[in-house]
């Protein structure tokens, strides 16, 4: 499968959609779609899933708040990283999410089983997530 063009709040992003994993590019629509609207991480999770529901036939099992915190950490990773420093057991949370806090090209974003920061990213959400998503 190719990337296709996912219209969220009038951007066109670039996403492929494979069974159990999203790509996104990284891109300048994403990152002005990021910039100019404050939920925006949450929008784009939402209308990315809902998609990936009528292509490839089932829900995306990963929550909407974890998708969005995975979006903004790997476009905007200071800002999760500030977050993760508030947090109890900082140093040892920031150093396991060492290669996700890293712009990348392509955001990949999988189930888990699929995606080995899965886990800390539904743990981000549910303990920070008033400190990463406006």
């Amino acid at each position: 499968m190719a990337f296709v063009t996912t219209i969220v709040s009038g951007y066109s992003l670039s996403v492929e959609y494979k069974n159990g994993v999203v790509s996104i590019k990284n891109n300048k629509a994403l990152i002005n779609l990021l910039k100019n609207e404050s939920s925006a991480p949450l929008q784009a999770a939402a209308v990315i899933k809902a998609e990936y529901k009528k292509r490839i036939g089932r829900n995306l099992d990963i929550s909407t708040g974890s998708f969005g915190v995975e979006i903004l950490g790997h476009v905007y990773p200071d800002r999760i990283r500030n977050a993760i420093k508030l947090l109890p057991l900082s140093v040892l949370i920031e150093n396991a999410m060492a290669n996700f806090l890293k712009p990348t090209e392509v955001i990949d974003c999988g189930e888990p089983g699929k995606y080995g920061d899965r886990f800390f990213l539904d743990f981000l959400y549910s303990t920070a997530s008033s400190l990463i998503i406006d």
